[in-house]
């Protein structure tokens, strides 16, 4: 009897053990381990994009993580030299090329030009003209600054990298700007007088021509800047006032000498060099 109660006692226990381990509820969750665990990986985690990043390699994103941008806002300290403040816009127009365009006002006269003018007079002739009979250099130099004029610049930026805003560039670039100057203290100079009532005003118009090489380099942050440095030549029109010398008979035998604005205008041409810094910000 003992013997029966011990088998049943026995199979039921055995039985209970089996629907414990049936159910999931009961059993723990197991884990599957691919390899051995680096304590290392739990305790390091790479900056987000950088180059130990794997989702950013993944997404070829830490290649150019730095230049994340299609457009550019700039200003050029150097024009300010030339008595021109203006700031720019640069923008992604197709893989590596650009455009950028810029406006300004000249409040001063281009002395620059000024002195390009004077240098590049015949044999330092400031009077030397084709047609009038005031030359350029003397009107840059001996005019007074009256009121300026809007500055442009408009341009197309080939990049040498695949990366627009950053490497080495080659732009045709295309500039103008003007500014009024009064002659009335040049007759001094040539001792002339103005016929009277005649304008004594001359608006001087520049329209130039670049070839430009530069480098641009950017720095990546809250503030995405960069930082550009050219140097170009090209060709400068320049179109002023025409005036006339002539001489006055004053009725007592002799002649009074006189300057008169024709009306009509004069372009010349001459070669240009420019170099200088850009600074802008990137979004």
């Amino acid at each position: 009897m003992k013997s029966i109660i011990l088998t049943i006692s026995l199979f039921l226990s055995i039985s209970l053990l089996a629907q414990n381990n049936k159910n999931p509820a009961s059993t723990p969750a197991s884990k599957s381990v691919s390899g051995p665990v680096n304590e290392l990986d739990n305790t390091y985690t790479p900056l987000k994009n950088s180059l130990f990043d794997e989702n950013a390699k993944k997404n070829e994103q830490y290649s150019s993580y730095s230049v994340d941008f299609k457009n550019a806002i700039k200003f050029n300290p150097f024009l300010l030299v030339r008595s021109t403040i203006a700031f720019g816009y640069e923008r992604k127009l197709v893989g590596n090329l650009t455009g950028s365009v810029f406006l300004g006002y000249n409040y001063k006269r281009d002395w620059i030009q000024t002195i390009g003018a004077v240098v590049s007079s015949n044999e330092g002739d400031l009077l030397s003209s084709n047609v009038s009979d005031i030359g350029l250099a003397s009107m840059l130099e001996s005019g007074v600054y009256k009121n300026g004029g809007i500055y442009s610049s408009f341009g197309l930026k080939l990049y040498t990298e695949d990366t627009p805003f950053e490497g080495s560039y080659f732009e045709i670039q295309t500039r103008l700007n003007n500014y009024t100057l009064d002659l009335g203290s040049v007759s001094n100079d040539l001792g002339y007088d103005f016929t009277p009532g005649t304008i004594t005003d001359v608006k001087i118009k520049n329209t130039s021509g670049y070839l430009i090489w530069g480098s641009q380099f950017c720095t990546s942050g809250t503030i995405k800047a960069t930082h550009e440095f050219y140097t170009g030549v090209g060709i400068r029109s320049t179109s002023y006032d025409i005036f006339s010398y002539k001489e006055v008979d004053n009725g007592t035998g002799s002649t009074n000498s006189f300057i008169t604005n024709t009306g009509n205008r004069e372009n010349t041409l001459g070669f240009s060099f420019i170099m200088g810094y850009i600074f802008g910000i990137g979004f």
